[in-house]
């Protein structure tokens, strides 16, 4: 059964419809991206040193851990990495400090563990020394 042309022409229309309502939930989408994934598109993200993108990562989400900076930096040590970022905010009398959070819990195999969450948080008053456990 063949369609007359006021009905392909009724298709094409509500076709018409639904591509304009996904093109303005595109653009809303898009609106609605948070400014911190610009950072990824950088072309020159690639040449940032490790200090550098988990320094950014902390003023964009205020926590890391040394999993997220293996799975998403490729960084196999983070305190090392967080070491050379506390020695910069020092050197540079930042208004932050990174301080440890040690969380308990088992690793894969049922087994008792530790790991530190590392937090970017304000200089609170005259307190200068950070934590150089990393």
């Amino acid at each position: 059964m063949e369609k007359s042309v006021a009905e392909l022409r009724q298709e094409e229309i509500t076709c018409y419809k639904h591509y304009q309502e996904f093109v303005q939930l595109l653009r809303i989408f898009f609106k609605k991206i948070p400014s911190c994934l610009n950072f990824f598109f950088f072309k020159d993200f690639c040449s940032k040193s490790q200090a550098d993108k988990v320094y950014w990562h902390l003023q964009e989400f205020g926590t890391i851990t040394n999993t997220q900076c293996r799975e998403i930096y490729g960084i196999n040590h983070a305190p090392s990495v967080i070491k050379i970022i506390r020695q910069r905010l020092l050197f540079e009398g930042d208004k932050y400090r990174i301080e440890n959070e040690t969380k308990k819990g088992c690793n894969r195999f049922g087994k008792p563990t530790n790991w530190d969450i590392y937090k970017l948080v304000p200089h609170g008053g005259e307190e200068n020394e950070l934590k150089m456990s990393a």
